[in-house]
């Protein structure tokens, strides 16, 4: 009787020690678990923070391409203007001209 309650209490301890073991085991699986899902948080935040940014930069960009677009345009304008300015200009001058050469011929 005394050895099957030494088998007995040696079972209960083997059993003991089998149990503890593979807490320890769950808890250093958690334990690894946990830091993995704290990096993966940290990764989903820094992935979102470039999204906001490549967002604003987009809008910023968009801006940057209507100003472009209005400065090409002022450009144009100004450019015709000065191409009037200067046809404008030649007319006068051969009308001027034409008025000197009509002066000449009648004197």
């Amino acid at each position: 009787a005394e050895f099957e309650e030494k088998i007995s209490r040696y079972g209960l301890l083997v059993e003991d020690e089998g149990k503890k073991k593979l807490e320890e085991e769950n808890l250093a699986q958690f334990k690894n678990l946990t830091l993995q899902a704290h990096k993966l948080y940290k990764d989903l935040e820094r992935l979102k923070k470039m999204k906001s940014d490549i967002a604003d930069l987009k809008v910023q960009l968009e801006k940057e391409k209507e100003s472009l677009d209005k400065t090409k345009e002022e450009r144009e304008k100004i450019g015709k203007d000065e191409n009037e300015n200067q046809m404008l200009a030649a007319l006068m001058i051969q009308s001027r001209k034409n008025e000197i050469n009509i002066n000449q011929q009648q004197v």
